[in-house]
């Protein structure tokens, strides 16, 4: 499959699997978890997509879109890559924190972003979604954290906290690399 068909593929899905949230589900981000409702019906990019309310199964940070009454919506977001395209799904789960991606290749949402001038200004990068909902969509908060340190290597990041400057640190080290020691080594070394 072409990037474009895939990126309209992104899309087509998005807009056939999502539902408008009900009014306690809007209650329950606006005032309880405080997210201006502009951030919930406005991206910050130029193809200004909604948040929709999705149902789903989950599989570890994946998950596949579900038709079943029994499962709760969560909330739903595409992914825009650094190059304004449609790169994924995300779901998000409100009650307990729970990010994941339709397909597996959100890395962060906001990541169209990254290619705009900071002119000096570091770039927000967000502990989790809702701190990112609440600053209307500005910086990048990360789905896939894994891959995460390889995005934003080379980037100069602000975290609105020095908790969560401390936890982003731990988040985005490089892992270490395996090195092993050949078996001749080690018995010349013992000799």
């Amino acid at each position: 499959m072409s990037d474009a068909a895939a990126s309209g593929g992104v899309v087509q899905t998005f807009f056939a699997n999502i539902h408008a949230p009900t009014q306690s589900q809007l209650d329950m981000l606006t005032k309880k978890l405080g997210i201006p409702i502009m951030a919930l019906a406005h991206d910050r990019d130029s193809g200004g997509t909604c948040m929709g309310m999705i149902r789903v199964e989950r599989s570890g940070q994946r998950f596949a879109f579900s038709d079943d009454p029994v499962l709760r919506p969560i909330c739903g977001f595409i992914a825009w890559n650094r190059w304004d395209e449609p790169e994924d799904i995300v779901g998000w789960s409100p009650r307990d924190d729970w990010t994941g991606s339709w397909q597996g290749r959100a890395v962060l949402l906001g990541e169209h972003e990254l290619q705009l001038p900071r002119l000096g200004t570091p770039m927000p990068v967000h502990i989790n979604v809702v701190s990112w909902l609440r600053s209307h969509r500005e910086g990048v908060v990360a789905i896939d954290r894994k891959r995460a340190w390889r995005t934003l290597d080379g980037f100069t990041l602000a975290a609105e906290t020095v908790d969560a400057s401390l936890q982003l640190r731990k988040l985005l080290t490089r892992p270490e690399p395996r090195i092993v020691v050949r078996a001749q080594a080690i018995e010349r070394a013992a000799a």
